[in-house]
């Protein structure tokens, strides 16, 4: 008995094959009864659940959520079946009918997973291609829907264009409904996702609580006018960290642990505030939100020197193609950052000479919007590359270590600490067999005249003025 439901389950499989690739192929070549169903319905499952780990680069946690999202993607499919079996009067259609489009549908799903995966891998994705390539897809899906129809309606002959184009609408048009409507859980997610709070911030209030809307806005102001006074007769530096996700604790320790090299190497205490999105901070810290960060800006370009002072500007978070900065905490609906939105913000401030920091994936994408003379810009990737080290368990992502934690400590020039982050990244990417994410600097020619000559090292401190410049 097993052997036979694994030769009809291989049948049917083979015949989706065929459907999806446009072959030629029979209704005759599915077999169709429940325990069939059940079978491709799981093997469609399967496959799917690749697709979430490729689109995840496989670093992915899995949720059990996952099999009641199955059971109920399958019920709802039965469901627009027996609208087409009962519409049309053809009962047979109510098994057939999900038999082959759940036969033929795992198809487009494996190619995505495996298109990205190879892309991912070989890191010559462009700007967007996830988003085009799952139009492609969808397209490809449609012409599934299609096909699975036309085969449950052979030998049918007293259906015309319409009641076919009408069952596929009915099919095709209520599963995509239904999943960009009601998306069900998946078998794979994001660590941080699947598990975003551990024990100890769970115990904290919760951002929506009054408690914490009430102090927000006062750790902001006193984060602010709590700035020292600028020292007169000397380049002062100030630093400004955002960590926008909260969902993982590798950004705030990327911040925290930035913070204090800074203040350290840059001479930054008192000139420092950091804006983080974190369960453990909500009442030690302001939230990082656009808002806070456009009133953190615009507050140092008020105290500084405007052709003296430098801004130091550190952000950390997960990355899009599209080069948004993730801002996220949930249930609070953040406006996500963008590099236009954050070059608007530092025009608008007056701060005139500055280096900005980006590390999250895809951060190359910062550099045209925000290059300028006065300006260095540094990000952790190329524009279409990702960055790495962004998961529950790490310490510091693989720019934050390489860059705060490991290079300022062994020099204090900014274009050699980038070297030397650059090329420890590239070390330890290549011994974890990932592909390059090649960070990425622009040096402006006035802040690079500040700062003196790169020919030899011109040290941080220098820059600030605790020794003489060269």
């Amino acid at each position: 008995m097993l052997r036979r439901f694994l030769i009809d389950l291989r049948h049917n499989l083979s015949a989706g094959v065929r459907v999806a690739l446009l072959r030629p192929v029979s209704r005759l070549d599915f077999r169709v009864s429940p325990s069939q169903f059940v079978a491709v319905a799981l093997f469609a499952a399967v496959v799917a659940s690749l697709v979430d780990l490729a689109v995840l680069q496989w670093h992915a946690q899995f949720d059990s959520a996952g099999i009641g999202g199955t059971v109920r993607d399958s019920a709802v499919l039965l469901l627009l079946s027996w609208i087409v079996a009962v519409g049309l009067r053809v009962p047979g259609a109510l098994v057939a009918l999900p038999i082959v489009y759940f036969a033929a549908g795992w198809f487009p799903d494996l190619a995505f997973a495996g298109i990205i995966t190879a892309v991912g891998a070989s890191g010559l994705g462009g700007r967007g291609y996830v988003t085009a390539l799952w139009w492609v897809i969808l397209g490809w899906s449609f012409v599934v829907a299609w096909r699975s129809v036309d085969v449950v309606l052979q030998g049918e002959g007293r259906f015309g264009l319409v009641s076919r184009a009408a069952a596929v609408a009915v099919i095709f048009g209520g599963t995509l409904v239904v999943a960009l409507q009601y998306p069900s859980p998946r078998f794979w997610d994001e660590p941080a996702l699947a598990q975003s709070v551990d024990a100890a911030a769970a115990q904290t209030p919760k951002v929506q609580s009054e408690e914490v809307l009430s102090a927000q806005p006062r750790l902001l102001f006193e984060a602010l006018t709590n700035l020292d006074e600028r020292e007169p007769g000397t380049t002062n530096t100030y630093f400004v960290g955002f960590a926008g996700d909260a969902s993982q604790d590798v950004f705030r320790n990327d911040m925290e642990s930035a913070q204090e090299v800074v203040d350290e190497r840059l001479n930054t205490e008192g000139k420092s505030v950091v804006l983080i999105n974190s369960p453990r901070t909500v009442l030690e810290a302001p939230l990082a939100t656009v808002t806070n960060l456009r009133a953190t800006l615009a507050t140092i370009g008020r105290l500084i020197d405007v052709d003296e002072d430098i801004a130091v500007v550190y952000l950390s978070s997960h990355g899009s193609p599209d080069h948004k900065l993730y801002v996220n905490f949930p249930p609070l609906q953040l406006q996500q950052l963008t590099p236009t939105s954050l070059a608007r913000m530092l025009q608008e401030s007056g701060i005139r000479y500055k280096v900005v920091i980006v590390s999250s994936c895809f951060s190359g994408g910062y550099i045209e919007p925000l290059k300028d003379p006065q300006t260095i810009v540094i990000t952790s990737s190329r524009a279409d590359r990702t960055s790495f080290g962004c998961e529950n368990g790490a310490e510091f992502t693989y720019f934050g270590q390489a860059f705060f934690q490991e290079a300022l400590k062994t020099t204090d020039s900014y274009i050699d600490a980038f070297e030397l982050a650059k090329n420890a990244i590239a070390r330890r990417e290549k011994a974890d067999g990932l592909a390059p994410s090649e960070p990425q600097i622009y040096v402006g020619a006035d802040i690079k005249r500040k700062l003196g000559s790169t020919k030899k090292p011109v040290t941080l401190a220098a820059a600030v003025g605790s020794h003489p410049t060269r």
